[in-house]
């Protein structure tokens, strides 16, 4: 039987990254799980699957403002009730699709070698849900 890691699309990544996402929450989240096909995020509020929402990704010193993320997974936390680890598919504005993965991947690759990450988070700012 194929492993978790052996069925993943998208490789895991452990890295500093910021998600500002209004429709699921007041504050900045910091995913648990990062690829460069979404994020692993717990929020306070229970979204619903398939849910479309309007985020800025920060990830070190670069920001991708008016990604569109998809809510693909909502799982109640056992061990914190009224919280959902939910699964986020995210899309970066045309364009930058590429750019949001290839930072993934050369940002794990400079951490894995030991490279301190170190910068602050400044968000773009997002205008709209269009």
């Amino acid at each position: 039987m194929a492993t978790d890691e052996e069925r993943r699309r998208h490789s895991r990544f452990t890295i500093p990254v910021v998600i500002d996402a209004p429709d699921l929450s007041g504050v900045s989240l910091v995913p648990e799980d990062v690829s460069a096909g979404g994020f692993r995020v717990v929020v306070s509020k229970r979204p619903e699957a398939g849910q479309e929402i309007l985020c800025a990704i920060q990830i070190l010193d670069e920001s991708f403002g008016d990604c569109r993320g998809t809510v693909v997974r909502v799982d109640e936390r056992a061990e914190a009730p009224g919280t959902w680890s939910i699964g986020l598919r995210v899309e970066a504005a045309e364009g930058a699709a590429g750019l949001l993965a290839e930072k993934l991947r050369e940002l794990s690759a400079r951490l894995g070698k030991g490279e301190r990450a170190s910068s602050p988070f400044v968000f773009p700012q997002i205008s709209s849900c269009s």
